[in-house]
């Protein structure tokens, strides 16, 4: 699993989030976004697509090459959280059949079946807190891509808005779990 995480974030500030439910099956990725922000704070996933992909394959090469045996190039998944979410559907749809799973946490990102197929991906996981404004927006896309055959699941994150808190690590969990079996 590779994590994009959100805007003039840094992985370091969200990644602990998804440590538990992505590193009990699978490995977790958390690599920074190629633009700093400006003010000294962080990077965002912004730019070309290609600039988007050399941030992602970079990363994943070299983890491939110091762990060729613990590494299944084949099953591969992006999360992304928040202004994450559009680069990973970017980096997906860019490299169809690469990414396998997708979540989506606490954005305003629906694909549509036709663009999950096109990518490749089999299952997407669409997550918010209960007081984030992409909850119905969210909650909405699961119903219609399961209506259309996707393997699609709305998590919540309980009563959170745009923010992580103290238990949003252990709320991360099951949808993690959820889409790393899906892979």
């Amino acid at each position: 699993m590779v994590m994009l995480h959100g805007m003039c974030a840094l992985p370091e500030w969200e990644c602990p989030v998804f440590r538990a439910g992505a590193t009990a099956d699978n490995w977790l990725l958390c690599a920074p976004g190629p633009a700093a922000c400006a003010g000294g704070g962080g990077a965002m996933w912004v730019g070309s697509t290609k600039t988007l992909l050399r941030a992602v394959e970079d990363p994943l090469r070299a983890l491939a090459e110091r762990h060729p045996e613990q590494i299944d190039t084949g099953k591969r998944a992006l999360v992304g959280y928040s202004l994450g979410a559009p680069a990973a559907l970017r980096i997906a749809l860019a490299q169809p059949g690469q990414w396998s799973g997708l979540m989506i946490v606490n954005a305003s990102v629906e694909p549509s079946a036709a663009t999950l197929r096109k990518a490749g991906v089999r299952r997407i996981a669409l997550v918010a807190g209960d007081r984030d404004r992409s909850a119905p927006k969210l909650k909405r896309a699961a119903t219609r891509l399961k209506r259309a055959g996707v393997d699609a699941q709305f998590f919540s994150m309980g009563a959170v808005g745009h923010y992580f808190d103290a238990s949003s690590e252990s709320r991360m969990v099951e949808a993690l779990t959820w889409l790393g079996r899906g892979l």
